[in-house]
């Protein structure tokens, strides 16, 4: 007994002993890679990596892969959605499916039924991502949706009723500004790096850092690409500032009169020009906020009057500076639902582009440039339409989704007291 018991504890020490073995045997490689490339930065005088750089310095020192720092440290801007508008929309059809069969929606249970039925709702719709749980949970919170308690006592989960709202308003009015033929603008930005193009990721930092590659803005109509602008990291300018320069000396100047321009809602896109007022500022915060509002007040109001003044300004937390600009001159500026970014034509403008077109290895930012002005002009005429075709479709698809889920919620008797997150 006592040698079995001896044989096991040494079958156990070897395979612990190899195990220990194949992690130094990867920590002596890096210490390799490290030593060598610091011995070559000491032989030239100088970094291999630029130092701001500092995620292609890692990548450099330790030779794994750019993607694969970003992931292990949790804070990749580039990483591409999990799930995208296709899989949002078969979503939206797959709850209303359930509240029309009166079910009591959970995430666990809507994931299933999603897997479930997707094969049956729609045929133009695929959930290519369904089978993360996690992921699926997370882009619900993302997409706002949360759970509600029923005056029974039961739960059922719903989208927050502002974000549906606000949805609501960008339909309504983007199919109003094209009934009434106004020309409409959409524009982006995409992230272009040494072998990839990327829709960056922004954060509510104002001050946004792009070491890698550089930003291209751009903006395209049904008739086909209009203007755009390459930019790179600069160190008196920040992209926020560059990006309303060309918005303003540029794009204001190319457009046509009574034009309306649609952009994504981030904080790259225009900061208010007035910080927003909350019940927690001064008397005199408010009052000179109404004042440079040319609100009329005066110093005898007490705060909740003050506040209720500013409550009651529909501009209060949505006037940006740039769209104050850009209406003063006849135009609109018309921002896109946070939960829908990519409904847009430069979504599919992208798409089209990326098939047909790959980054050369060694390409210089120059090289890179002019091989993407090239193939941006050699798309042919009849993709544009179709570009702008394929968002009117989905905005169509959107609304009658949206009214049917508005109809079906009539059924259920909500408790507005209580709210789970």
């Amino acid at each position: 007994m006592d040698i079995g018991f001896k044989c096991c504890c040494d079958i156990q020490y070897f395979n612990n002993l190899n195990k220990v073995t194949n992690t130094e045997q990867e920590i002596l490689s890096i210490l390799k890679t490290v030593y060598e490339r610091c011995k070559a930065e000491r032989d030239n005088n100088c970094l291999l990596v630029p130092l701001q750089d500092y995620h292609e310095r890692v990548s450099n020192y330790t030779a794994y892969p750019k993607t694969f720092i970003y992931t292990m440290l949790e804070e990749n801007q580039y990483q591409e959605e999990a799930l995208d508008i296709y899989d949002h929309i078969l979503f939206m059809e797959c709850i209303n499916f359930m509240y029309s069969q009166n079910n009591l929606l959970t995430f666990n249970r809507l994931y299933e039924e999603c897997v479930k039925f997707q094969s049956i709702l729609s045929e133009n719709y695929k959930l290519k991502h369904i089978s993360d749980l996690t992921i699926f949970i997370k882009k619900l919170h993302e997409w706002g949706y949360v759970h509600r308690k029923l005056t029974n006592g039961s739960v059922i989960l719903m989208e927050n009723p502002k974000t549906k709202f606000a949805r609501f308003n960008y339909l309504n009015k983007i199919r109003d500004y094209r009934a009434k033929g106004r020309q409409i603008y959409y524009l982006d930005e995409r992230q272009i790096l040494k072998d990839a193009i990327k829709k960056y990721k922004y954060n509510s930092d104002e001050n946004i850092q792009v070491h890698d590659g550089f930003l291209y803005f751009h903006i395209l109509t049904r008739n086909g690409y209009e203007n755009g602008l390459f930019t790179c990291q600069d160190p008196d300018m920040t992209f926020s500032d560059i990006f309303k320069k060309w918005m303003i000396d540029i794009v204001l100047y190319s457009i046509k009169p009574m034009s309306v321009i649609v952009m994504e809602n981030n904080v790259l896109h225009g900061l208010l020009p007035n910080k927003s007022i909350t019940r927690y500022h001064t008397k005199n915060q408010m009052l000179q906020w109404l004042r440079e509002n040319n609100i009329p007040c005066n110093i005898s109001m007490p705060k909740p009057i003050l506040y209720d003044l500013i409550e009651k300004c529909t501009f209060n937390n949505i006037n940006y500076e740039i769209d104050c600009v850009f209406k003063s001159c006849g135009h609109d500026i018309l921002r896109l639902p946070n939960t829908f970014t990519s409904l847009t034509p430069t979504t599919y403008f992208w798409n089209y582009l990326c098939k047909n077109f790959k980054i050369p290895e060694d390409s210089t930012a120059e090289t890179v440039k002019h091989l993407l002005s090239l193939k941006i002009k050699d798309i042919d005429t009849t993709a544009w339409p179709s570009f702008i075709a394929e968002v009117v479709q989905m905005e169509n698809d959107i609304y009658e989704i949206d009214a049917l889920a508005e109809n079906l919620l009539e059924e259920y008797e909500l408790d507005s007291r209580t709210l789970y997150e």
